[in-house]
């Protein structure tokens, strides 16, 4: 984490894809201003060391395993983010 104040402290940042790539990438860059980090992707071992990574550098982060492309049915298009059916 930075010295100076950060630029996101207090905020929270919702961040899809956050198991590797630039989900990752934008977690951590987030994290690292100061926001809380909320994340979620399929891949749950990935989403749990990118959460890792965020709080062994003294962030906080969290994560959830959504389907992004699952859509309920019956739902409009914009109601796309929905826990995965069991």
């Amino acid at each position: 984490m930075r010295s100076r104040r950060p630029r996101l402290e207090g905020k929270t940042a919702v961040i899809t894809g956050i198991a590797s790539g630039q989900g990752r990438a934008a977690a951590l860059a987030f994290a690292d201003e100061g926001a809380v980090v909320v994340g979620c992707d399929m891949d749950d071992d990935g989403a749990a060391a990118t959460v890792d990574l965020v709080r062994r550098a003294g962030g906080q982060a969290s994560s959830t395993r959504v389907d992004l492309t699952w859509q309920r049915p019956g739902a409009p298009p914009s109601c796309l983010l929905a826990p995965l059916p069991e």
